[in-house]
């Protein structure tokens, strides 16, 4: 790993963490750019994880010559997570952030902070999307939830993502972003990001942070800007290794003995929706893994056999995941291959246009 950074005296309040792989220049700069206005002292660490494009290599250089704040750490790729441990290592603040590269630091995340506290280990806080796009906006916030919450029921809402989807308390909680989590904890506690993970891993890792602590504190003000739909976001890439990771995501969560069986196993259903999209209908997937052998040996290993709809583990769940959900629990793989054929469709017709 190479440094490239200028010094500045004392230790940060705050370390913003900002992972980057050949990201559009104009988004991390922005990034960059929304964090620098925070007035209190902070850092800002870029982690170059391997960057072949050259416009995003001289940006991030020039980051780091333009403002003291600013560090470069360089590094062989390592992936997502491999960025984040770097970042975690070498951050010298009192506090961490995580910062992804086309997202922005709200106009608000100053009275965020105000809620970090001597007896705080993670500050939640809510955030808002938008459309890269340019064509609309969400909001995640966490209305539900006193200023100092149970653990046990930010985990619940966490493993519920099932029943509520992406615009929802779920959701923000299972992201590592819009969060501040004390550095001595995260260390002092080994909290490191699984870098054998390439998806669902923000909420592998935050499930681990929130019951490492019950000093957790909530803010709801607006700490990020999230940029939603960009074109070709890892997130939406066929990756095969998804497979073998929600695998081990869900025996992880078999080992949390305090959460209720039908927690984990709403979750595991999530995990199996997540690998339906990722891989057993992406169009770019082999062949083999169109296949019905290749879906159930996956969906078989994570164990569904609690009747969740009759135990109303499914409240609040549009009907459209209750329907999904029946799918899943019946094995059927019928919908699965009408689905990828609509997809491969959709593609054709995107392309011939």
């Amino acid at each position: 790993m190479v440094e490239r950074a200028s010094p500045i005296g004392g230790r940060p309040r705050l370390t913003i963490a900002v992972p980057v792989f050949n990201v559009a220049p104009e988004l991390i700069e922005e990034a960059v750019g929304s964090a620098l206005r925070l007035r209190l002292p902070i850092e800002v660490v870029l982690v170059d994880d391997g960057s072949t494009r050259r416009e995003v290599v001289a940006c991030v250089d020039r980051l780091a010559s333009s403002d003291p704040r600013v560090r470069l750490l360089r590094q062989e790729n390592r992936g997502l997570n491999g960025a984040r441990n770097t970042a975690l290592r070498a951050a010298r603040g009192e506090w961490l952030t995580i910062l992804d590269p086309d997202d922005r630091v709200a106009s608000a995340a100053a009275d965020v902070l105000h809620g970090l506290a001597p007896d705080v280990d993670v500050l939640l806080a809510s955030a808002g999307g938008f459309a890269a796009s340019g064509t609309g906006t969400e909001a995640y916030d966490l209305t539900g939830f006193p200023e100092r919450p149970d653990p046990a029921t930010v985990v619940a809402d966490l493993l519920a993502i099932f029943n509520h989807g992406r615009e929802s308390s779920s959701f923000l909680v299972a992201v590592t972003w819009a969060k501040v989590f004390r550095v001595d904890f995260l260390r002092g506690s080994g909290l490191w990001f699984d870098e054998t993970l390439v998806k669902r891993e923000d909420a592998e890792w935050m499930l681990r942070v929130l019951h490492a602590t019950d000093r957790i504190a909530v803010s709801h003000s607006r700490f990020v800007d999230y940029r939603y739909g960009v074109a070709g976001s890892g997130s939406r890439r066929y990756d095969e290794r998804i497979v073998a990771g929600h695998v081990e995501i869900g025996r992880r969560l078999d080992g949390f003995s305090t959460v209720s069986a039908e927690l984990r196993q709403l979750y595991k259903v999530e995990l199996i929706k997540d690998a339906i999209n990722a891989v057993f209908t992406h169009p770019d997937a082999p062949r083999r893994m169109h296949g019905r052998d290749a879906y159930l040996a996956f969906r078989d290993e994570l164990s569904v056999d609690l009747p969740l709809w009759r135990l109303g583990a499914l409240q609040g769940a549009p009907l459209s995941r209750r329907l999904l959900y029946v799918v899943i629990r019946r094995r059927w793989h019928g919908p699965l291959r009408v689905l990828t054929l609509g997809r491969r469709l959709a593609r054709r017709t995107r392309r011939s246009c």
